[in-house]
């Protein structure tokens, strides 16, 4: 588990203060009329889907009396799911591969305690992806379009 810790809190230093590749192709990857805001849109709400689960788990392991053996049995498969959006659809590789790092380092949690460290570190990580595809979306623009179009 400590060896996945580090691997996450690697990979998030690496992405601080520079926009990853990836968010950069983001927009190349075109949806429905060949336009790319309903990807980077579906994006951002697909890691926040994430986020929230893992702060609602976290909080749960954090609060304790709970077994440790559910929570990991019902956070592993939404990780790899996860995984495999981003990776598949988003080409989010390097987020995918954090995720699965995750979903790895989960296997080797012993305690409730290590539970939430390893899923707070897996939330901020995705916290910071998520502030650069939301730098990608035009919300001003967005506003005024959709104000005229209401």
């Amino acid at each position: 588990m400590e060896q996945a810790l580090q691997d996450i809190k690697a990979a998030r230093q690496a992405i601080w203060d520079k926009e990853p590749a990836e968010i950069k192709n983001l927009p190349a990857k075109k949806a429905a009329r060949n336009q790319a805001a309903s990807t980077v849109l579906y994006a951002t709400t697909k890691l926040n889907t994430l986020i929230t689960f893992l702060n609602h788990m976290r909080a749960m392991a954090l609060k304790g009396g709970l077994d440790l053996e559910t929570m990991k049995a019902v956070t592993a498969p939404y990780l790899t799911f996860h995984a495999s959006v981003f990776g598949n659809f988003y080409r989010f590789a390097d987020t995918a591969q954090v995720v699965r790092r995750a979903e790895e380092g989960l296997r080797d949690v012993k305690t409730l305690s290590e539970y939430a460290t390893l899923i707070g570190e897996l939330a901020i990580y995705l916290n910071r992806v998520d502030y650069w595809v939301d730098l990608k979306i035009p919300w001003a623009k967005f506003g005024e379009i959709f104000e005229e179009n209401i």
